[in-house]
């Protein structure tokens, strides 16, 4: 169902392999360009796995930045 090792978001979705599928503020997804990340609060950003969202400092709980969804244009992985 899905093409090589994609990360399935749900039964029409999925996001590339070394990626995590988050949700959108519209209810549909984005991917993260991290593994198994923690997508945050805000439906904008996400942090490596094991760390902390802090969208009001704009940092992860180690003190690294925040990491953007997307890289270049984000595509809607809704289904039509």
């Amino acid at each position: 169902m899905f093409p090589g090792n994609d990360v399935p978001c749900n039964s029409t979705a999925s996001c590339p392999d070394g990626s995590t599928c988050c949700k959108t503020k519209e209810g549909g997804w984005a991917c993260c360009p991290l593994p198994e990340a923690v997508c945050c609060e805000d439906f904008i950003h996400c942090c490596p796995k094991g760390k902390k969202c802090n969208v009001a400092a704009g940092t992860c709980d180690d003190g690294t930045s925040l990491r953007t969804l997307c890289f270049g244009v984000c595509v809607s992985l809704n289904a039509p």
